[in-house]
């Protein structure tokens, strides 16, 4: 499970200055991808209303697609496909939402997204992302206590059948709109205003595509949020980034996820309560040597992590930095509940201070 994500090596010791790039603050990463929206931060999937279409074409991979079971000119009263995620820090002081959105049709005041309340209901407290009545204009607005309170000078008309990059990035009362299309960031992006009325409750439920009993119909792709307002730098970053899964999880033997930059990691609990040690030595057959020069060690380690379900090809790191002869430490290794080695000697294999590998492929 993801945590902290900050420059580290196996040690916990700080390897770099900065936060990792879009990695501080990461709530939420839904690749709408397969049967359900799973958050690949906290393997939680988010509840779905009604029945969305699972796999339609995406930005990248596979979306959701979302119907409307009103008309462009009538509400139904009641809400019919949606996405609703709880849990999520999306009206705190600070808040960032990305995602990829293609419109076809809406409702009356229907919901691109809404913060708050409920499919049926509008947020007492919260914010959304709203259409102006019939118009394929929309508007950002906040709730204080139930009174809406709209800012038109944060609003967007946008094509049907288009798909667009939607960033919402908020830090107090400061709200920016940035707008993407498949070839950049819009000319008039982003739209800025001040919100003070905006209130700050902490959780509140993410409603997707759905809100205030009024449906959109399209699809969305590649949903992340941030407990944190990205800088406008950092959205463009986030807006290139989203063209491709999220990286692949790169785990050490010592419990830290590392991103695709050598010596850039997360920290993440084993199950079990590890020994420690350390060594400054060298490690041969490697360039990246902070991975190996830190372990855990004790009796049946164990680490659990969560990813979207699915096949995953898996690379395993060892290096003996302690003994110096073989039969000295032997271990079987074990991957969702199956042997991948039995009786490994490190130093048998490649001797002390060198990188090992176990290469798996299709993992499920």
């Amino acid at each position: 499970q993801l945590s902290d994500p900050y420059g580290l090596n196996a040690g916990g010791d700080a390897l770099e200055d900065d936060p990792l790039p879009l990695m501080e603050g990461l709530e939420a990463y839904y690749s709408m991808d397969g049967d359900e929206p799973v958050n690949a931060v906290t393997g939680e999937a988010a509840n779905v209303r009604e029945s969305p279409i699972t796999n339609a074409e995406g930005v990248v991979n596979d979306a959701f697609e979302f119907t409307m079971n009103g008309n462009s000119g009538d509400r139904a009263g009641t809400v019919g496909d949606a996405v609703i995620a709880d849990g999520l820090e999306m009206n705190g002081e600070e808040v960032t939402f990305g995602a990829w959105v293609n419109m076809t049709n809406h409702e009356p005041w229907a919901r691109l997204i809404q913060v708050g309340g409920a499919p049926d209901d509008p947020p007492f407290n919260g914010w959304d992302l709203e259409f102006d009545f019939q118009a394929d204009t929309f508007l950002f607005a906040s709730r204080d206590e139930g009174a809406n309170n709209l800012v038109p000078a944060i609003s967007q008309e946008i094509d049907r059948d288009t798909w667009y990059y939607v960033v919402v990035a908020i830090d107090g009362d400061d709200v920016r709109l940035h707008m993407f299309d498949q070839d950049g960031e819009l000319d008039d992006s982003p739209k800025t205003a001040s919100v003070p009325e905006r209130p700050r409750t902490g959780e509140e439920p993410l409603i997707l595509m759905a809100g205030d009993r009024g449906d959109v119909a399209g699809r969305m792709d590649e949903v992340r949020t941030y407990s944190r307002a990205l800088s406008e730098s950092e959205v463009s970053d986030l807006y290139e980034a989203s063209f491709t899964p999220t990286p692949p999880l790169r785990v050490s033997n010592a419990g830290t996820e590392f991103d695709n930059q050598v010596n850039a990691a997360t920290d993440l609990n084993p199950i079990s309560e590890p020994n420690t040690a350390s060594t400054g030595a060298d490690i041969s057959g490697t360039e990246a040597d902070a991975i190996y020069q830190t372990e855990h060690w004790g009796n049946n380690l164990s680490y659990e992590f969560y990813i979207e379900n699915g096949s995953y090809d898996v690379t395993l790191h060892f290096a003996e930095t302690v003994w110096s002869s073989e039969g000295a430490r032997v271990f079987d290794v074990m991957v969702n509940g199956e042997t991948v080695a039995e009786d490994l000697d490190i130093y048998a294999e490649v001797g002390q201070n060198a990188a090992y590998t176990i290469e798996l492929l299709d993992v499920e």
